[in-house]
């Protein structure tokens, strides 16, 4: 309900302890090691993503299309289950999931069986039976709990879009600033989760905060900002609307006007003059203005 992006100059399992610091349950990520020494002191347990499950053999298409096509059918099926759930409260999610996923990850790990032993050691398609394999326990923990998701896809789009700018961070003059622009992209990235206007948000926000008490300020987080917004006293709502907003909401609300391209009016300009009919007299008085033109020696500028 939270996205949170925090600076740090390494990526292993101490800078994840130190973020994780009093937190005991459940961790939706990919198989990477730095999980490892968290897990083994359980301070998380790990939910594994079956996104990732199905890339890999999304990259067994090339070498193994039938068998690799068979397998992305079956995780197609755990998918579907997967929407079907989605809505349902967090109780009868857990047991209408598990209900019609067990049938499917069984078929999955006949299909396991039957392969394993058919495949090159050396094939893409053997790597995504290995991972597969590697992380067998992980994998299904989402039956457990109808809050867990089968996959992490929504975090990785929302960190996607931070990794496409990443040759721009290496300017910021220190860490400070690397800090509050996590702070920033965090926000921003939990107003996408919940279906806010970045803009809009931080600015009303920004006016409110240096009013509110710190003792409640989660409830100006985006996951509670609707509910808070609807119960602002008429003071507070002085705050956040200045006297312009009625022009600025009707303007938020407009789609960005789509820029013209110049190119084709130049072309267009040009054909209207090459179609257009010049008399024989004209044409020869503006060939000699023009070798004028070009005999005539051209100041230099230092």
């Amino acid at each position: 309900d939270h996205v949170v992006f925090r600076y740090a100059r390494t990526h292993d399992s101490v800078v994840l302890g130190d973020m994780l610091e009093g937190y005991r349950g459940y961790l939706l990520g990919d198989a990477t090691s730095i999980y490892s020494p968290l897990t083994t002191m359980g301070i998380i347990v790990l939910v594994c993503c079956w996104a990732h499950v199905r890339r890999y053999f999304y990259k067994a298409l090339e070498t193994d299309r039938a068998r690799a096509t068979a397998a992305i059918a079956i995780l197609g099926q755990l998918f579907e289950v997967e929407r079907v759930c989605t809505g349902l409260a967090d109780a009868e999610k857990t047991a209408k999931r598990a209900e019609l996923a067990r049938p499917v990850l069984e078929l999955f790990d006949a299909w396991l069986d039957r392969e394993r032993v058919r495949v090159d050691e050396r094939t893409p398609l053997k790597a995504a039976i290995t991972y597969a394999d590697n992380q067998r326990e992980e994998l299904r923990r989402f039956l457990l709990d109808g809050r867990l998701r089968i996959d992490n896809n929504v975090c990785e789009g929302l960190l996607r879009k931070l990794v496409l700018g990443l040759n721009n961070w290496k300017y910021f003059e220190n860490e400070t600033g690397l800090r509050w622009y996590s702070n920033f992209r965090s926000l921003i990235a939990s107003c996408q989760l919940h279906g806010l206007c970045p803009q809009r948000y931080l600015e009303c926000v920004l006016r409110l905060a240096p009013h509110w008490s710190q003792r409640s300020v989660l409830e100006l987080a985006p996951k509670y900002w609707r509910a808070t917004a609807n119960s602002l006293t008429a003071e507070q709502l002085a705050i956040v609307r200045p006297e312009w907003s009625s022009a600025f909401d009707e303007l938020m609300a407009m789609p960005p006007k789509p820029t013209k391209s110049v190119r084709p009016h130049h072309r267009r300009v040009k054909a209207q003059r090459s179609s257009a009919t010049i008399a024989p007299d004209e044409r020869d008085g503006a060939e000699r203005k023009d070798a004028a033109d070009r005999s005539r020696p051209r100041r230099r500028h230092r």
